[in-house]
């Protein structure tokens, strides 16, 4: 083969590489319209977007925000990002998640940039953009409309430009001395992308003094022997962690971070936790004991944590493209438009959760933002107020199915849905009118 072949296979290589690599970021726009929004950081986010189309209050929404939550609360940016897809392509599911799963798709090509750059092969940030969108909380909360998803987007970004301007260095001792003159821009990039981080979620502040503090060491491993050695440590604990994650241990574990009750009632989640931690600790220790032991091994076990890791890749990606876990669709949906076409004069809604969710899908309704319109909640069976409120086929009651079942008798239930006429409904809310007389 020629040298003119081989480049020609290369580059349709790197091409099908970045086509997978596409495909693994934007996979997850797939089920991004799928079910009602959730209770309760989505559908904040979304109402405060909403308000900014119905208000026009851009800048403070202290006097509108729900619950009493300001405007400072959480940084305005995804914010202001899902008020503009709003107004572009109206109130949807998709709009409201569409900036949090595009972050999480820019995420996985940077991790991209950056595993290819770390690892000086297209392979190494295959494996890494790989690894990232197979991982199942990732794939779930970049399709939520939370503010997580973009601050991580932008430490990334931030993260790789700081290697990128590293990389122009010359090392000589302790000191460095610029090698490029190019190499300023990279920095300006990631202090850029630091200070949109902070108008992404304030959180990411408190990681910015460590992570200077750890790329700071990336000159010093630069060297390939120490590069190697750090990555083959890296590769064996993070194969460690997906094999425990593969027997359940994950589940088990954020049990025992988040309900210190439920930990001593499995007896042993405790214990685990404390053998991954020596499981992890003496993989980083075995390099610096073991290295000549272990080098005739070294193409074996590669090859075999390798298999490993693309076993579980396999396994967890379908998810990148499945309807994300935790979503429900309780007919919200089927229920919108009817609210918004403010064709009646009252509406009454069966029911008691006033949470982001429902104050978003009902406009605002239950706040008593719109004069014309009255709105009465009815929590309870109430045959007077029933008639009163539902006389006019101006009306429209929104029932959730869950809560009279619940809290209503079968014959109250029986009494209120023979004089409604359904206009649409899913799984839980159903909106109805009185029937004709």
């Amino acid at each position: 083969m020629t040298d003119a072949d081989k480049a020609r296979w290369q580059r349709r290589l790197d091409s099908a590489i970045w086509l997978l690599v596409l495909v693994l970021a934007f996979g997850r726009f797939a089920p991004l319209g799928y079910g009602d929004l959730a209770d309760w950081d989505e559908s904040f986010h979304a109402w405060r977007a909403k308000v900014i189309c119905l208000c026009g209050v851009w800048r403070d929404q202290s006097g509108l925000a729900f619950g009493g939550f300001l405007t400072a609360t959480y940084p305005p940016l995804q914010i202001w990002a899902t008020a503009v897809l709003f107004q572009l392509f109206g109130f949807s599911e998709f709009a409201a998640r569409f900036w949090s799963a595009l972050a999480g798709a820019g995420s996985v090509i940077v991790l991209f940039l950056m595993g290819r750059r770390l690892g000086r092969s297209q392979w190494t940030g295959l494996f890494a953009a790989l690894f990232l969108a197979s991982v199942e909380y990732y794939a779930r909360y970049t399709r939520r409309g939370q503010l997580d998803a973009a601050y991580t987007f932008f430490t990334v970004v931030s993260l790789y430009g700081y290697v990128a301007y590293l990389d122009r260095l010359r090392i000589v001792g302790w000191r460095r001395v610029s090698a490029e003159r190019g190499a300023g821009g990279w920095l300006v990039l990631s202090g850029a992308a630091l200070g949109v981080g902070w108008m992404s979620k304030m959180v990411l502040s408190a990681a910015a003094p460590a992570v200077a503090g750890g790329l700071g060491l990336y000159g010093w491993l630069r060297d390939r022997r120490r590069m190697g050695l750090l990555a083959a440590t890296l590769f064996v604990a993070a194969t460690f962690c997906i094999l425990s994650r593969m027997k359940g241990l994950g589940e088990r574990l954020e049990a025992a971070v988040f309900d210190p009750g439920l930990a001593a009632a499995s007896g042993d989640a405790v214990l685990k936790l404390a053998l991954v931690l020596a499981g992890v600790a003496a993989v980083v220790a075995a390099p610096v004991f073991l290295v000549r032991p272990v080098q005739r091994f070294r193409v074996a076990a590669l090859a075999i944590l390798t298999g490993v890791t693309v076993l579980f890749c396999a396994r967890e990606i379908p998810g990148t493209f499945a309807r994300p876990r935790g979503i429900e669709a309780r007919g919200w949906q089927q229920v919108r438009p009817w609210i918004d076409s403010m064709d009646y004069r009252t509406l009454v809604f069966v029911g008691g959760d006033f949470g982001p969710a429902a104050t978003y899908y009902l406009n605002g309704l239950n706040l008593n933002w719109h004069p014309d319109i009255v709105f009465a909640s009815l929590p309870q069976y109430d045959e007077s107020r029933l008639t009163q409120l539902a006389a006019s086929r101006d009306s429209r009651i929104i029932v959730s199915k869950s809560w009279i079942e619940q809290r209503w008798t079968p014959e109250e239930r029986a009494r209120l849905l023979d004089r409604l006429e359904l206009l649409a409904g899913g799984s839980d809310f159903s909106i109805y009118r009185p029937r004709a007389e």
